[in-house]
């Protein structure tokens, strides 16, 4: 995505939340409320400050994950771990994480980007699917960002026709299919996670979120 229209290539359709500071439960369609009130009752969440809890379990999330859905496996534990060690070291995203007594179930990943807020990673294990993970997982996501200055819209990724159930879940918890402009081109890496994780992807201009705990209204 461009902040300059004029500067665009082409346009790509997007999954877009927008006015984000009014994100609320009649935001959700009313199929998918239940799921996200049994996810907050049921789970923990927390913003991870440092990556203890990725370095112990992330890797063994990821790569259930990755095997689950047959998607490319991920690099070995040591890169992973590796990477996460180099992203806390300097200005980590936002990661909030979903744990059952200390087990982790999943956890998510963002970042503020030029007045909106980009998930920019979703892992859920296999073993935390019946327990409505996803959708409180993003629910807490967005409500945080919701209450963070200067953030109007998030972007939960872009769209892909051919994964047509991922799309309709992105909706059902409030996006809307938006047309923005982008540039197709790289750019320099803003961050070490996009440098480590996204060498060959287009990268984005990147900031550290402006959060220090959970709101209240999530917990």
């Amino acid at each position: 995505m461009v902040d300059d229209p004029s500067s665009a290539t082409a346009t790509t359709d997007f999954l877009i939340v927008p006015s984000l500071s009014e994100y609320g439960p009649a935001r959700i369609a009313k199929s998918r409320r239940g799921e996200v009130h049994e996810g907050v009752r049921e789970n923990d969440f927390a913003i991870l400050h440092e990556p203890g809890l990725l370095l112990a379990q992330g890797w063994g999330a990821l790569s259930a994950a990755a095997k689950k859905t047959g998607q490319l496996a991920p690099r070995d534990e040591e890169a992973y771990r590796a990477e996460w060690t180099t992203v806390y070291s300097g200005s980590p995203p936002l990661v909030i994480a979903a744990t059952q007594r200390g087990r982790l179930l999943g956890y998510v990943v963002s970042y503020g980007v030029s007045g909106h807020a980009a998930i920019e990673e979703v892992v859920i294990a296999p073993w935390a699917r019946q327990h409505a993970v996803g959708a409180a997982l993003y629910w807490i996501h967005l409500r945080m960002w919701a209450s963070t200055p200067g953030i109007g819209y998030a972007s939960l990724g872009r769209r892909f026709p051919e994964r047509e159930s991922l799309d309709y879940f992105k909706t059902s918890m409030g996006a809307e299919v938006t047309s923005l402009p982008v540039v197709g081109a790289m750019r320099a890496p803003a961050r070490a996670f996009l440098r480590v994780r996204r060498p060959h992807a287009h990268s984005r201009l990147v900031g550290a979120p402006v959060v220090a705990s959970l709101p209240a209204a999530v917990q």
